[in-house]
Parts: C-alpha cells; sequence; structure tokens
C-alpha cells in the first residue's frame, strides 16, 4: 500500500469513526434523558419502562460505543503493519493508541453513567413508595 493511499485510509477512516460515534451519542443520550427524566417524546413513562430503557437500550448502545473504538484500533494496528514508510507506521499506531485509549475512557464514563443513571432510578422508586404510602 502507497503511503498516501495509507494515510487517506486512515483519514477516512477516522471521519467515518467520528460521524458514527456522534449518531451513537446522540442516541444514547437520547436513551438516558428517557432514563432520567421519565418523559419519551413529551409523554411520562413508568419506571418498569425506565428500567427497561436502561438495561436494553441503554447498555446495548453504549457496548457498540465501547466496541467501535477497539475495533478501529485493530484496524489501525493492521494497517501499520503493512505500511513501509516509518512515519505512516507511526501515525497509524498513534491513532490505534487514541481509539485504545477512547475505548477505555468510554468504558469508565460508561459505568459511571450506568450507576448514576441506577441511581436515579433507586431514587424514583423511593419516592413513587413514599407517595403510596
Amino acid at each position: 500500500m502507497s503511503n498516501f493511499t495509507a494515510i487517506a485510509v486512515i483519514l477516512a477512516a477516522h471521519l467515518v469513526a467520528l460521524k458514527v460515534y456522534y449518531a451513537g451519542d446522540k442516541w444514547i443520550h437520547n436513551r438516558s434523558e428517557i432514563v432520567f427524566h421519565g418523559v419519551s417524546s413529551g409523554m411520562p413513562v413508568s419506571l418498569r419502562h425506565r428500567r427497561l430503557m436502561l438495561t436494553n437500550a441503554f447498555v446495548s448502545t453504549v457496548i457498540v460505543a465501547i466496541t467501535l473504538p477497539i475495533v478501529m484500533t485493530f484496524g489501525f494496528v493492521g494497517l501499520a503493519r503493512s505500511v513501509s514508510d516509518d512515519f505512516v507506521e507511526s501515525f497509524a499506531l498513534f491513532c490505534a493508541f487514541l481509539y485504545g485509549a477512547c475505548s477505555l475512557g468510554l468504558l469508565a464514563a460508561a459505568v459511571i453513567w450506568f450507576s448514576y443513571l441506577r441511581s436515579v432510578l433507586r431514587d424514583a422508586e423511593r419516592l413513587r413508595q413514599a407517595e403510596a404510602d
């Protein structure tokens, strides 16, 4: 693979990954807002539905969002192995490192955000029980 082609592939893959990431991020935040506020499209949703949104929609989307940079990491490592120029190899490995660090950061953020949303649901359950009593 020529150096120009390798750099073009790196930049194109990065742009596509960013587009996919931002679309996924919007999707994740929309789902977390439903869990957080208990409202979907202006209509209140039950606590049971909010739990379902957290465990099914939020978690599965976050797993996909964390998987994307992991796949990109392996792709850039493979690309680095296929080029002969040291600069292009270093550039691809640097991109692989950044995506690897991104996946770890997303994992940490997902655990924190999931814990927070779960605590919001626990508080909502307590409030519902207090109103029932």
